[in-house]
């Protein structure tokens, strides 16, 4: 709060307001991904609808090189783990990917756990 009259002044509220939006961006190699606005509702159907047209057209100016080395990450969030997903990204991206599931199994209560660390320390 922002006055002239009382620089101490403090509003207390018991309101917290919901603020969702899922935005997927990313950087390969020396390449940004433009980031992309998702469904408020993600879920696996949609998330797949994702990973079938939206990722292709994001990738269109990366490299063939660096699209056949990259590597699909997803934790353990409830659109990560559809059985379409995994089978879609298993014809894909075979063994180039870190979820729950399967090739590379996500470590368990690692939320922000990134590539480096994973290989670095291992499962």
């Amino acid at each position: 709060m922002w006055s002239s009259e009382n620089l101490h002044i403090t509003i207390s509220s018991n309101v917290q307001h919901k603020y969702s939006i899922n935005i997927c961006a990313g950087i390969l190699g020396d390449h940004l991904l433009r980031p992309y606005l998702l469904p408020e509702r993600l879920n696996g159907e949609k998330y797949l609808v994702f990973l079938q047209h939206a990722i292709p057209d994001l990738l269109q100016e990366i490299p063939t090189t660096v699209r056949q080395n990259m590597w699909f990450m997803h934790n353990g969030a409830r659109a990560h783990i559809s059985i379409a997903m995994r089978n879609h990204l298993d014809a894909t991206n075979p063994e180039r990917w870190i979820g729950r599931g399967r090739p590379v199994a996500w470590t368990l209560r690692s939320s922000d756990l990134n590539p480096f660390y994973f290989f670095f320390w291992g499962t």
